[in-house]
């Protein structure tokens, strides 16, 4: 029996998942805070998907697009601290903290879904332009024949 195994992924993607859960964290803060000025919370709304599609592309080159499943888990961890501030900010401090953790328990599942999704469409575009790889190859035969 001969395995042929090859090494695909690239490196470690920790550092750019933090940063990237650092930025969706301060652009979340600032979606709630200026969500009564119309048109600065769309304009913040594309740069969080600018920044998610960017991170999947990045996910993508390193070859790392599994990764993309931790991810949400990793923003909501930055960024859940952040949400319930700008909710207290926003709509005062007992709505705020109230809203706050409504929208932290259950529409962090919405804004997950939609990470996923973007993230997603970053890495496939990075695969798709990054092609095939011939790596390393390690062959392993079995003992017995």
């Amino acid at each position: 029996m001969i395995i042929d195994m090859q090494r695909k992924a690239r490196g470690n993607v920790t550092i750019g998942m933090v940063v990237w859960s650092l930025l969706m964290a301060a652009d979340l803060f600032m979606i709630i805070i200026m969500g009564h000025k119309l048109g600065t919370q769309n304009v913040f709304g594309l740069i969080g998907i600018g920044i998610c599609v960017l991170f999947g592309f990045f996910l993508g080159w390193q070859r790392r697009s599994a990764a993309l499943f931790a991810a949400p888990m990793v923003s909501w961890f930055f960024g859940w601290f952040p949400v319930l501030i700008a909710s207290m900010i926003y709509w005062g401090v007992i709505k705020g903290f109230l809203l706050g953790m409504l929208i932290d328990t259950f529409g962090w599942f919405l804004v997950a879904f939609m990470q996923i999704l973007l993230l997603g469409a970053g890495a496939i575009v990075a695969r798709l332009f990054r092609g095939g790889q011939k790596a390393d190859s390690v062959i392993i035969i079995d003992p017995k024949g």
